[in-house]
Order: C-alpha cells, then structure tokens, then sequence
C-alpha cells in the first residue's frame, strides 16, 4: 500500500487508495457505454462486431494502464466516438473507401499525430486556440455525435429538400430513446454514478420488455481475440491522391477531436 501511495504520490495529492479505487470504478461505469456504442457504429462499416467490442476493451485497457503508469494523471482514455463517427459515416460510407483502406489511412494519420505530439507542435496548436474557438470545438464534437445518436434512434431521418427532418415521435422507439435521454440527463443532473449506464439499460430492458428488440442469446460469454480486423491494413492506395486526402481528413478531425475533449475534460476538472 505504502509503495503505491509514494508511486502515485495519492497522499501529496489529498488523496488514498479508497478514493482512488471508488473513482476508478466510477470512470468505468461512466465510460462502459463505449463498449456497446463504438461497436455499433464501426459494425455499420462492415468490421465483424465481435472484432470490434474485443478491440475496444483492449484499446481502452492499455491506454488507461498507460496513462496511469507513465502520466500518473487522472484521465481515463477509450476510443473516441468522433472519429469512429466520422470513420463509417465520413469516410467509409460518405467516400465509399473499403474499411481496410480507411484502418491503412487511420495508421499513418497516427503516426503524423504522434509526431506533432512529440514534437510539441500539437502543443503549440492548442494554446493558439483561441478561447472562443477552444469552446466551439467541444460543443461542435457533442452536437456530431448527438445527430448520428439521433439518427441511429430515429428522431431524424434523411430528406431530400433539407437533407434531415424530425422522425416520426410517435414511433415506440423513438419514444423509449427519448426517455432514455431524458432519464439520463436527469440522473447526470443529479449527480449519480453510472448515470449514463444506468440509462442505457433501463432502456435496453424496456425494449425487450414490449418486443421492439431482441434479447441475446448469451448474456456472458468469454471475448475472442480480433481476427479478421487484425493486420487487416490495406496500403494498395498509398500512393494515390485520394489516400492522403482521406489521411488529412482524419487528421484533422483527429487533433480537434482529442484537443477538444481533453479541453472539455479539463475544464470539468
């Protein structure tokens, strides 16, 4: 106890091993959400959904280890919904690229990114940010993916005169979402641990309730390791300008995307 506590300097911070372990496993209930979410949305691109939630939980694992160990700082890391969003609904599906194309595309915007991170460069972009603009790139990343949540619940839909219009309020389904949106804003409101899952599966139970969905056929079951995603990389188009245009799309959206949560994240802390 007493090397972790010298390690994490937890006594010099006000802190012990109590708050930190209740905190830890309220950051995870607060985030557990991205293991039903992020593999929905990256499924719609055509990656097998069991390679994905098993990706997730790796990912996120390892970023979180690492950001603890080496960083010592209390942000928890996952897979980011806005660039998962705009990896299937931008680039996959807007452009018509094949998701093994894109993952190619992914790999080297990450390595670009790395080298701005270590170079300080990404630093220096931040604190170029204006204020105002460093507030409108956290907002304008909460309403993105707002609409694609109100898309995959059906509370808009496509129109061909203003590209989206209100669905249908009446439909059950929409219905139960919105409730569930509510429900979880008022426990946010309130304060409530978990508030964000607790929301998703009352709503989940309530659609298996009146049959609007099906329950799986297993409720646990043991992760399999990725295997079609895994090197799945396809680099035939590096050389091509399309390529590089797609690296510069996602880098782009990948620097505000992460600049903006951690400003956001942050500000809340």
């Amino acid at each position: 106890m007493n090397n972790l506590d010298r390690f994490f300097e937890l006594s010099q911070r006000g802190s012990n091993l109590k708050t930190e372990i209740r905190a830890g496993v309220t950051t995870f209930l607060m985030m557990a959400y991205i293991l039903l979410v992020n593999p929905q949305i990256l499924s719609e691109a055509g990656m097998p959904i069991e390679d994905v939630i098993a990706a997730t939980g790796i990912a996120a694992a390892i970023a979180c280890i690492v950001m603890g160990i080496l960083a010592n700082f209390p942000f928890a890391l996952a897979p980011g919904m806005g660039l998962n969003a705009f990896f299937t609904y931008g680039v996959v599906l807007g452009l018509g690229v094949s998701w093994q194309s894109a993952l190619a595309a992914v790999f080297v915007a990450g390595l670009v990114f790395l080298g701005l991170s270590f170079t300080g460069l990404r630093t220096r972009m931040i604190n170029g940010i204006p204020h105002t603009l460093k507030l409108a790139i956290t907002t304008g990343i909460g309403l993105f993916l707002a609409i694609i949540g109100f898309r995959n619940m059906g509370l808009s839909v496509d129109h061909p005169a203003t590209l989206l219009t209100r669905g249908s309020v009446a439909d059950p389904i929409v219905f139960i979402a919105i409730f569930g949106i509510i429900l979880i804003a008022t426990l946010m409101a309130l304060r409530i641990k978990g508030s964000i899952l607790i929301g998703i599966v009352t709503i989940t139970v309530l659609y298996w309730v009146l049959g609007l969905a099906t329950p799986p056929a297993e409720y646990v079951a043991l992760p399999s390791l990725p295997k079609e995603t895994l090197m799945a990389l396809d680099f035939g188009e590096i050389a091509s300008a399309s390529f590089w245009l797609v690296v510069i799309a996602i880098l782009f959206v990948d620097i505000f995307d992460t600049d903006g949560t951690l400003i956001g994240v942050g500000r809340q802390g």
